[in-house]
């Protein structure tokens, strides 16, 4: 990811099943694949993408950034792949994603963006436990 950040590149769809692990020198490498909803950051022109209208969502629901849903592309950066990141990395390490998906499965679209922008996702300790959230 940082050699796409470098190249003004934002993936914007990093999930499990975009990152593969290859071994080289008998080390293991990951490898980001799929660019098929990239975006190229500080470019005019690139709010928009052939496949994705601006203020449009890209990507799984479960794996949006707080920021999701907004009414511009404009504000998306490297921190949306960052935030990606660290939801595989959860995953990877907890088995868990960061937020209840499940209860996302009935609800409307509108109303999991909101959740994602307002609410406060569960710590890696929290899922790998099986507590709930202490109310605040």
């Amino acid at each position: 990811m940082q050699h796409a950040h470098q190249k003004a590149i934002i993936h914007r769809d990093l999930k499990p099943s975009n990152i593969l692990v290859t071994e080289i020198d008998g080390k293991p490498e990951p490898r980001i694949i799929d660019f098929g909803i990239a975006k190229a950051a500080a470019q005019p022109g690139t709010d928009q993408t052939l496949l994705t209208r601006g203020g449009a969502t890209d990507g799984h629901a479960r794996l949006h950034e707080p920021g999701a849903g907004r009414s511009s592309h404009r504000d998306v950066d490297t921190r949306t792949d960052v935030y990606r990141w660290g939801w595989c990395c959860m995953k990877l390490l907890v088995g868990a994603h960061p937020f209840d998906s499940g209860k996302w499965q009935k609800q409307p679209f509108d109303e999991v963006l909101r959740q994602l922008r307002e609410e406060d996702p569960l710590n890696p300790s929290t899922r790998l436990s099986g507590k709930k959230k202490p109310p605040t």
